[in-house]
């Protein structure tokens, strides 16, 4: 069975999510699309990789096309119906229009909220995680991989940031940001965090720039801390969860479906947004997120991790994968 990808091959979301797949062995070949920002990484031998130029050979004995939330290259698309190749589009709502629908042999929601904004030809299946998971005890350290901030600043990042400054706690956190030569610097970006702030009112951040090795992200920390404004899928939240940390994101859905909801930061009011679709936003009081982190700063979190724990294993790539290859083999 041959299953195709046309993927961004970069540390972030969509490139981590396909190489995870392709590590996991549900793609086999990858169709290579550069990003105008972030540095391409060499994950994918060259007898699996493949460039626009080579659309054709990329087709060639190819079962089924694998869309994650893209096409990327749309013109390709008549060329992948007249070969009889089965496309399975993976949306995330807020950056794959309806119409993408009209394509899919197939849609996989990767989340609740994809699910109600394609409801023809579509299943819900989530995505699943394989990190290492560690008891935590105690909410002592709390942590934020920002990434690139995400699109409109989705991650909440400038809100936390504010939220610190009113902490009464001990609390500290540390802001992992991910910095790229083409953009201004995340100090710039994030304005109270520069040198003239910075570490007078935000003496509880400290801020890491650079792109951490996957594998130790999950290492340190007892709480993740990540209000995000809208999104279905989050991979951070789910990781953070199998992990075994108390995840503190808003208390929106989906995410108060399947994460654990005292720890939840409560949501002020949503607002009208749009990207490739039109959507609601959470918009969180900072007051709310400085005083979710010091009513949980110090407590016994054990229970919350065992959960953690609990959800990865039914969430793993050993329970989830075949029923993630019968969709797409069928």
């Amino acid at each position: 069975m041959e299953i195709g990808a046309i993927v961004y091959s970069t540390q972030q979301g969509l490139g981590i999510l396909a190489k995870q797949f392709f590590d996991h062995g549900l793609i086999t070949r990858v169709l290579i699309k550069p990003h105008p920002h972030y540095k391409e990484m060499n994950w994918y031998p060259d007898n699996v990789k493949f460039s626009k130029s080579q659309c054709s050979q990329f087709f060639d004995g190819l079962d089924t096309l694998l869309v994650l939330e893209n096409p990327f290259f749309p013109s390709i698309m008549a060329e992948v119906r007249q070969r009889g190749i089965k496309v399975v589009l993976v949306p995330m709502y807020e950056f794959s229009p309806p119409q993408f629908t009209d394509f899919a042999d197939l849609v996989i929601c990767p989340s609740l909220l994809d699910l109600q904004y394609f409801k023809e030809r579509s299943v819900f299946l989530p995505i699943p995680v394989n990190v290492k998971w560690r008891q935590r005890t105690c909410a002592i350290d709390f942590v934020c991989n920002a990434g690139h901030g995400g699109a409109k600043d989705r991650n909440g990042v400038p809100e936390l940031i504010e939220a610190m400054q009113y902490i009464k706690s001990p609390a500290k956190l540390l802001l992992r940001a991910q910095n790229d030569d083409s953009k201004e610097r995340l100090v710039d970006q994030w304005p109270v965090l520069s040198k003239k702030n910075y570490p007078g009112r935000c003496s509880n951040i400290t801020l890491y720039e650079g792109v951490e090795d996957y594998d130790k992200l999950w290492e340190f920390g007892d709480v993740f801390v990540f209000p995000e404004k809208f999104n279905g899928l989050s991979l951070p939240l789910q990781e953070a969860c199998a992990a075994g940390m108390l995840v503190m994101a808003g208390n929106r859905f989906p995410m108060n479906t399947w994460l654990r909801n005292e720890p939840l930061i409560p949501v002020k009011y949503y607002r009208e947004d749009a990207l490739a679709v039109r959507f609601k936003s959470a918009v969180y009081s900072v007051k709310a997120i400085a005083d979710t982190i010091d009513f949980w700063y110090g407590k016994d979190i054990t229970e919350y991790s065992l959960y953690g724990k609990e959800w990865a294993e039914k969430h793993s790539w050993e329970v989830l994968k075949p029923k993630w290859l019968e969709y797409l083999c069928n």
